[in-house]
């Protein structure tokens, strides 16, 4: 880890980040609070932002779900397959192996029939 990063580089890492990052059709970022004077790690804002972004394509999938649309379920279905390769979830330096199998087994989860760990990941860390 480099040395900590200022609220202002990881404003504009989120930036960048956002710019990349794919979210549902309809979906908003969320605001990202930085304290100013704070200090962060290296890759805290792609980190917030693809955290970010899986919670917005598990909430579509299970609306999708919910509603039947197929259409919309495909398309999560979709980018949830590609999050387990994202920075944020695949780096061995920026997370540890149990949380890279979480992920894993969260958008498998919300990629099948038995969506009971999608929905419980969803709960306990999306705010909806």
């Amino acid at each position: 880890m480099t040395a900590p990063m200022r609220a202002a580089d990881v404003a504009r890492e989120i930036e960048v980040a956002q710019a990349v990052t794919p979210l549902p059709r309809g979906a908003a970022w969320k605001p990202i609070e930085l304290d100013p004077n704070g200090s962060y790690g290296e890759l805290s804002g792609l980190s917030m932002v693809e955290f970010q972004a899986l919670c917005a394509w598990l909430i579509e999938a299970n609306a999708a779900s919910a509603s039947n649309d197929v259409e919309r379920l495909r398309d999560a279905r979709s980018i949830l397959g590609t999050v387990p390769s994202w920075r944020s979830f695949s780096d061995p330096v920026m997370t540890v192996p149990d949380f890279r199998a979480l992920i894993l087994r969260v958008v498998r989860s919300a990629a099948s029939d038995d969506t009971a760990d999608a929905e419980s990941f969803t709960a306990a860390n999306c705010a909806q």
